[in-house]
């Protein structure tokens, strides 16, 4: 897939941001011809929370609709909800899963939650991805 300004990306780190600029490789070829630098030849975005340029190596995967972006083990927030849901299971056509699949833990009770891909475009209101969430833990005892 071709990254466009616009397109929301998860990087191999765990980042999603979104497409500000992007600056294609072969316009760059056709304009420096001889430029030593290999990596000059890659295809660079730059992110709108990064602030600075990323090649498309480092991009896992891209969409205009970010909820395509969201994994298993992410955490969501939801509109006009303070509470916060894990993604345990994804649409996915190969295990003919349509809905995601959230639980979401609150005065020691958890609920278990299905959301219609369609409706989850609608209500989703941030995203922290596993990575990121790993990142910042703090593991008691160590």
């Amino acid at each position: 897939m071709k990254l466009e300004k616009g397109m929301y990306v998860r990087t191999n780190r765990g980042i999603i941001d979104k497409i500000l600029l992007v600056e294609y490789a072969e316009e760059k070829r056709q304009e420096y011809p001889n430029h030593p630098s290999k990596s000059y030849w890659r295809d660079k975005i730059f992110l709108s929370k990064e602030g600075y340029w990323r090649t498309s190596q480092n991009i896992i995967k891209a969409s205009y609709n970010i909820i395509d972006l969201i994994e298993v083990g992410d955490v969501i927030t939801i509109k006009d909800d303070d509470d916060v849901y894990k993604i345990l299971q994804i649409p996915s056509k190969e295990w003919d899963f349509e809905d995601f699949y959230l639980v979401k833990n609150y005065d020691g009770e958890t609920e278990d939650i299905f959301v219609e891909y369609e409706e989850m475009k609608e209500y989703i209101n941030s995203i922290v991805t596993k990575e990121q969430f790993k990142s910042v833990e703090y593991k008691v005892g160590e």
